[in-house]
């Protein structure tokens, strides 16, 4: 009998230390905060990347300026190229929305430098 109760005390206490352990390597390997579908931004990452050979210029977007009917709102050739890229395979946001996942990927690629 006291067998059997050490027994289930060495289990309790494996069963905690194994659990305090996943708890610290999800620390270390699980990203902060929410990153988006990381396959959307994988594509869009590599679709930023072929723009830049496309284009020769860094991806970046615009922004309509103070006074015009579209003040505010995301625009410019990436989002247009992101939209007609994204058309075929399903991947649609509103211009505001590739501007924000562009954003995303592009922080996600400076922590990782």
């Amino acid at each position: 009998m006291l067998e059997a109760v050490d027994a289930t005390r060495e289990l309790w206490h494996l069963a905690r230390q194994g659990a305090a352990d996943v708890e610290r390597l999800g620390k270390l390997t699980v990203p902060k905060g929410h990153r988006g579908d990381v396959a959307e931004n994988d594509w869009i990452a590599a679709m930023m990347s072929i723009y830049k050979k496309i284009t020769g210029e860094d991806p970046r977007t615009s922004v309509g300026g103070p006074l015009g009917k579209d003040e505010g709102v995301a625009r410019g050739p990436l989002i247009r190229f992101l939209k007609a890229a994204g058309k075929p395979i399903g991947i649609k946001y509103l211009a505001d929305g590739w501007r924000s996942r562009t954003r995303v990927v592009q922080k996600g690629a400076r922590r990782s430098k």
